[in-house]
């Protein structure tokens, strides 16, 4: 990110994942979608939001299909953030926040900006259900994502108990190698 290598290798593999995952489907027969993660020099770059649009347009992959994580420190400029963040929304995008919780947080970043999902990071789960703290933390992130219509990811998770304290808590979707570990 700091040589500028990444403008270049974002674009690059967005086009790729956009191509390769364009109309493989999941078991209901719909379209799979794609999560992508942007780099704050990605997201801040000026023509972001045309590079985006433009690859979808080259792709044919559907807007709908698409999810742009974001880093909370990312997202700290508000103003700036509104804007590029209301014109992803406009093509159909969905935005989430990764690793919530672990940057600067601020509670205004949820309340002014417009997210779908938020991604609870995985240093909040690694010593579920032992840690009543860290029971309590969930607890309070799904409480505000829960009130403000927001979905919640629960990155990291390991062992059952920890999905069962999770699910018991309110949280509906995760990931982690309980579940399946990186594969091609």
């Amino acid at each position: 990110e700091e040589s500028g290598v990444i403008d270049s290798l974002g674009r690059w593999v967005l086009e790729r994942a956009c191509r390769d995952i364009m109309g493989l489907s999941e078991s209901l027969g719909q379209q799979l979608g794609l999560v992508f993660n942007v780099s704050a020099r990605e997201f801040t770059r000026e023509d972001f939001v045309v590079t985006v649009r433009d690859t979808l347009a080259r792709t044919g992959f559907p807007p709908a299909f698409l999810e742009l994580e974001i880093t909370e420190s990312t997202l700290q400029v508000i103003e700036q953030s509104v804007e590029i963040l209301g014109a992803l929304i406009a093509i159909g995008i969905s935005i989430s926040v990764d690793d919530f919780g672990t940057g600067y947080s601020s509670l205004s970043v949820l309340r002014d900006l417009p997210i779908d999902r938020i991604k609870i990071d995985r240093s909040f789960i690694q010593y579920l259900p032992e840690k009543p703290d860290g029971i309590a933390i969930v607890e309070a992130i799904v409480a505000i994502a829960t009130s403000m219509h927001m979905e919640i990811i629960v990155e990291g998770i390991e062992r059952p108990e920890q999905a069962a304290t999770l699910l018991r808590l309110g949280c509906g979707a995760g990931q982690g190698y309980l579940f399946s570990r990186p594969v091609p």
